[in-house]
């Protein structure tokens, strides 16, 4: 069997030739270009509805469904113990100060204390 000079071919079997014909169009390689070579675009993922495996919930954009609904309460949730955290950080450091102020006055208190019993004893020495 021959190639013929018109895309066509002849494949040999066991007992005759057959004639095949080329499916796609004759075409010379140097008018190729590389946008010929692209695959086609497709649709987008996002416009194909998606099921969830686990529990066959419907994840459309429309409307809220339980993976949305379940990230929606993680998400409070979260805002609550952060806020509580914020809270209890500045309760926390409001304490902080008023311990530092209640150092510094038992500091300074017991300095005057010391201070003052320094004075008695020179008072006394010098009496």
């Amino acid at each position: 069997c021959d190639y013929d000079q018109d895309s066509t071919f002849q494949e040999q079997t066991s007992d005759s030739c057959i004639q095949n014909e080329s499916t796609e169009p004759g075409m010379s390689w140097a008018k190729y270009t590389p946008g010929m070579l692209r695959q086609p675009k497709s649709a987008p993922l996002s416009s194909f509805e998606r099921t969830s495996p686990n529990d066959n919930v419907e994840l459309s954009k429309s409307g809220p469904t339980k993976r949305k609904r379940l990230f929606q309460d993680k998400l409070s949730k979260w805002a609550q113990e952060k806020a509580s955290l914020t809270e209890q950080e500045s309760n926390l450091q409001s304490e902080e100060a008023e311990f530092k102020r209640e150092i510094w006055k038992l500091k300074i208190n017991r300095e005057q204390e010391l201070l003052q019993e320094v004075k008695d004893r020179i008072k006394f020495q010098v009496e």
